[in-house]
């Protein structure tokens, strides 16, 4: 095997980090954080029917990165006639929308869903969520109900509990070369081919390696090919046959 025709296997990285209104909004996938009193969490689609959102504060913030991000935490934003919407990440059917009553925050297919996205005025990081057909903003009013999430009509509500503030994370992701370089490990160094041994396999270990080339070689006076030796590599096994002797 010639490790010189060896490549790279290229490893696709997912992170979530953070942007503010200074940065802009640009579509794709965010996951919407806010901080109570007590605790920092995440929305949550739930089952994207009818139901409200609630809060999830498995996750952990690093700095500008936000990990632990489940499937049902991601929304796809796009942009809208003056706003944007928030759909249930993979979907054109359930979407983040107010009602004029309750807690007015709910995931669904109502058309209430369109979104004024502004700074928040105290917090340069921070969002505010303004529903355009409700004038509601979105925050979280209790950090201990499973509906948590929760739509007011004061744009900067604050309680004990409560925060309008909301933190967008967007989803990144490309092709990132692993920092070893690619190593293949075989379980024996030669082979001798005779009347008994005609065909065979020898199983290899393959690390950080997209694809790999085999070649039959015949050691004589120098190396040469030989078109009556055949060799193949799949699943992490060399696979060799002899036509002749």
């Amino acid at each position: 095997v010639n490790m010189a025709t060896a490549t790279r296997e290229a490893k696709e990285a997912e992170s979530w980090v953070l942007v503010t209104p200074a940065d802009g909004l640009t579509e794709g996938t965010y996951a919407l954080v806010a901080s109570t009193k007590n605790k920092t969490g995440v929305l949550v689609s739930t089952n994207g029917s009818s139901s409200a959102p609630t809060f999830d504060t498995s996750i952990t913030v690093e700095g500008n990165v936000l990990k632990g991000v489940s499937e049902a935490m991601q929304f796809d934003l796009a942009a809208a006639d003056k706003g944007y919407t928030l759909a249930v990440a993979g979907q054109t059917k359930n979407y983040l929308y107010t009602t004029n009553s309750n807690n007015g925050v709910r995931i669904g297919t109502e058309p209430n869903n369109v979104w004024t996205i502004d700074q928040h005025e105290s917090e340069s990081d921070a969002f505010v969520f303004k529903c355009n057909a409700t004038s509601r903003y979105l925050g979280v009013y209790n950090d201990t109900d499973w509906r948590c999430y929760t739509a007011y009509d004061a744009k900067n509500f604050t309680n004990e509990t409560g925060s309008s503030k909301i933190y967008l994370y967007k989803k990144t992701a490309g092709d990132v070369q692993p920092d070893t370089t690619p190593k293949l490990e075989v379980a024996e160094e030669s082979l001798s081919l005779n009347a008994s041994a005609a065909e065979g396999t020898v199983a290899v270990t393959a690390k950080n390696i997209a694809s790999i080339v085999v070649r039959a070689l015949v050691e004589e006076d120098s190396q040469e090919e030989v078109d009556w030796l055949t060799v193949e590599y799949a699943d992490g096994v060399i696979t060799y046959s002899a036509e002749e002797n």
